[in-house]
């Protein structure tokens, strides 16, 4: 892939973001101002028996579009000019983020009481996001290992039909949870693949710091395992605590990530 193609397919990324973050307020001007009658109604706190569940929610996700419009903007102006396949399946991983902005808008058509069929298609796109971003995370470990550079195209093509037939066979309960989104008949298997992935997404830069006797490498591992615990703890967990646990990793693991690749891709 060169260095235009790469940009070209990044821009794309930048389009998907802006267009959720605008159905995001969209469905917030929707929710506040025709349905609960701005200024603040207690009927907000109290539907559904959500409670504090429901604020939480709406931060979060305000949170998490705003951290994915922001850290594509810095990445790209970092890395612009570099062929980091690292750094481009991080930038994918911010896209992916940008989904759970969805779980705002399914709450809108949930409470409009419009066909459950959009329901369980938000709900797909959402877990669609959640499986790119993880495997975004992992094939960016695969690349500072072994994996050739000149494979970066057809990695995510295979990658986004993978995540798209896997998002596809996940099933959907009616049942609504915490976070706006139905519950699936396979919430103990989801967790194991997403362990799974989430161990070898660490362990693949220990890999590429024996294989090229970069300690650089072993930083970036521990970044990892921050970024993919805080990407868990702010998609499927609720507490308060979690929310600003999962943020904070988030921060934290991004903003040394890319500065950690930005030292190692200064001397190649």
């Amino acid at each position: 892939m060169t260095l235009t193609t790469r940009n070209t397919v990044l821009f794309f990324g930048l389009v998907v973001i802006i267009l959720l973050f605008l159905s995001y307020c969209f469905s917030l001007f929707f929710i506040f101002y025709r349905e609960f009658s701005f200024p603040f109604n207690l009927k907000l706190f109290s539907l559904f028996g959500l409670g504090k569940d429901l604020v939480i929610n709406f931060f979060l996700t305000l949170f998490i579009g705003i951290f994915s419009l922001c850290g594509w903007f810095v990445i790209r102006s970092s890395f612009s000019k570099t062929r980091s396949p690292e750094i481009f399946f991080f930038t994918f991983f911010l896209v992916s983020l940008s989904f759970e902005m969805i779980r705002v808008i399914h709450y809108y058509f949930f409470v409009r009481e419009i066909p459950l069929i959009f329901g369980i298609l938000f709900t797909r796109i959402v877990f669609f996001g959640r499986f790119f971003g993880l495997l975004c995370i992992f094939f960016s470990g695969l690349f500072s290992s072994w994996l050739n550079l000149q494979r970066v195209g057809i990695a995510l093509s295979i990658l986004i039909l993978f995540c798209f037939t896997l998002a596809y066979a996940v099933p959907v309960n009616a049942d609504i949870r915490p976070d706006f989104l139905y519950s699936t008949g396979i919430e103990s298997e989801l967790f194991i693949i997403r362990i799974f992935l989430s161990a070898f997404a660490v362990l693949n830069f220990l890999f590429a710091a024996i294989l090229k006797r970069n300690p650089d490498y072993i930083y970036l591992s521990i970044y990892t395992a921050a970024i993919v615990l805080g990407r868990e703890l702010v998609s499927f967990f609720f507490s308060p605590q979690a929310v600003i646990a999962g943020c904070g990793l988030l921060l934290f693991g991004s903003l040394f990530f890319g500065r950690k690749l930005h030292s190692i891709y200064l001397w190649i």
